[in-house]
C-alpha cells in the first residue's frame, strides 16, 4: 500500500471519530472536523495525480516506440 493511501485511510478514520463526538456534543467545531476532512481529500487527490502522471509517462514512452518501430518498417513511406 503507498504512503498516500495509508495517511488517506488514518485521516479518513480520525475525521469519523471528530464527526461522532460532534454529535455526541462538547467536541470540536463542526470547521475543525472539514477542514481534517478536506486535508484527507488533498492527500488522496495528491496520490492519484503521481499515479496519473506515471502512467502518462508510460503512454508516451510506448508512443514514441510506435512511431520509431513504424519509421523501421520497409513499406513505410
Amino acid at each position: 500500500m503507498k504512503t498516500e493511501d495509508v495517511l488517506f485511510w488514518a485521516i479518513l478514520m480520525i475525521t469519523i471519530l471528530l464527526f461522532l463526538w460532534f454529535f455526541l456534543g462538547n467536541s470540536p467545531t463542526l470547521e475543525q472536523i472539514l477542514l481534517v476532512a478536506l486535508v484527507g481529500l488533498i492527500v488522496k487527490l495528491q496520490g492519484d495525480m503521481k499515479e496519473i502522471k506515471g502512467d502518462y509517462k508510460e503512454f508516451k514512452r510506448n508512443v514514441i516506440k510506435s512511431f520509431e518501430n513504424l519509421k523501421k518498417r520497409k513499406d513505410y513511406k
